[in-house]
């Protein structure tokens, strides 16, 4: 058993051990329902996309406000304690579900599904301050191959269920997968923290800070463009080309192949950086978009959907982009803040897509098919004029502070 353990583990030990199959079975859980199944059950329930992107606009909402806090909380209760309510509020939210006839209960557990997020923050603060050979590695391990592998079963096993039993059964699943992440969470150790209790950087310092500033506001637009552009991406294929439960959730586990295959390619790839990663998921989402639109055939649109992996793929690398930019001393902040402007993309878009689907299904995936590679086009603008000239200033401030060694006297 152990043995096993230690394969799937990634090369990870200790803590980062823990908080890989934490992160894992928290997007496991996921996996069942929310890209492949989500809008078409609410839908289900008896709500326009309109409606349905006003739901998970209003829980979007709500992660927003408290992601903000979420340094300050850090600060003062630590970071294991966050990890764990964000852990326990997914239980709630999937039990709602269950037993939802109506918009307020979907609303309900749509809003502890999104307070979930809060427990990120708290994780890359785990992760950055570890004793990680490769910290930069580490979170690629644990935002992009653990949560792809999740995202490739999670999909697949949630179609079967609905197909074979009900969808409301696959929330049912869902509240046991999230109790194992919450028992996980507990079992993490608490990392030391010389600030515990004490204020660091602030936001203001964050805003002053024209790179971190520049990544903050860019994972905002990046996260609105691509999800105005994938939120109703089941919808399209179930009301255009007649998929059911099966055929979406076996096209979604695709997009999670495709998040895998760009992060090993990036990872045997030293020329991809993590903003080279960013322009390169953008552009890959824009493939899915087209295919969506221009592909009926089922055996050639579902393999297709490796090209909405890009989504996956580019969220995940704007934490570890802003660590290459950000002092030590505002990490906490940077990452809340990260969060929370993809919060806001991610709570905008809902209702944006859900609006132009109702007008035109077609608008809101041809819409993101032409904003998207301008958007990767920006990213490069960014690497080289924002990201690898302060990379460039932290290293020559780095080798002015290192210590010298002093210089051996003949006797």
């Amino acid at each position: 058993m152990n043995v096993l353990v230690n394969r799937l583990s990634l090369g990870l030990t200790g803590n980062l051990r823990v908080l890989l199959f934490t992160i894992f079975l928290w997007e496991l859980g996921f996996g069942l329902y929310f890209n492949n199944m989500l809008t078409i059950y609410m839908k289900g329930v008896g709500l326009t996309e309109a409606k349905v992107g006003t739901i998970l606009t209003i829980a979007g909402l709500f992660r927003i406000g408290l992601m903000l806090p979420a340094g300050s909380i850090m600060d003062h209760v630590g970071r294991k304690p966050v990890v764990v309510g964000a852990a326990f509020i997914s239980i709630p939210g999937a039990l709602a579900y269950i037993f939802a006839d109506g918009w307020e209960l979907l609303l309900l557990a749509s809003i502890c599904m999104s307070v979930n997020a809060l427990g990120f923050p708290a994780m890359s603060a785990i992760i950055a301050d570890s004793n990680a050979e490769d910290p930069l590695d580490a979170f690629r391990k644990l935002y992009t191959v653990g949560p792809a592998i999740a995202f490739i079963i999670g999909p697949l096993i949630g179609g079967q269920i609905a197909a074979l039993t009900s969808q409301r059964a696959v929330f049912v699943g869902c509240a046991i997968i999230f109790t194992g992440a919450f028992l996980l969470a507990t079992r993490l150790s608490e990392p030391p923290m010389h600030n515990h209790g004490n204020r660091r950087g602030g936001y203001i310092d964050i805003i002053r800070h024209r790179p971190i500033r520049m990544v903050v506001i860019y994972g905002f637009v990046m996260v609105l463009v691509l999800g105005f552009g994938t939120t109703f991406l089941p919808n399209l294929v179930t009301d255009k080309h007649g998929f059911d439960d099966q055929q979406r959730g076996l096209a979604f586990s695709f997009g999670a192949v495709g998040t895998l295959i760009l992060s090993v390619a990036m990872s045997k790839t030293k020329r991809i950086t993590h903003i080279r990663g960013v322009a390169l998921g953008v552009l890959s989402v824009s493939g899915i978009c087209i295919a969506a639109l221009v592909i009926s055939n089922p055996y050639l649109l579902i393999p297709a959907f490796m090209m909405r992996g890009g989504f996956m793929m580019a969220w995940s690398l704007l934490t570890p982009l802003a660590s290459d930019i950000t002092p030590k001393h505002l990490q906490e902040r940077t990452f809340a803040g990260i969060e929370f402007s993809t919060g806001v993309g991610n709570t905008l878009a809902p209702i944006a897509a859900g609006v132009a689907y109702e007008f035109n299904r077609s608008a809101p995936f041809l819409l993101g098919a032409i904003v998207m590679p301008i958007l990767a086009a920006v990213a490069i603008w960014l690497e080289r004029h924002v990201i690898q000239p302060e990379v460039d200033r932290r290293n020559r401030v780095d080798r002015l502070n290192a210590p010298t060694e002093p210089v051996a006297t003949a006797a």
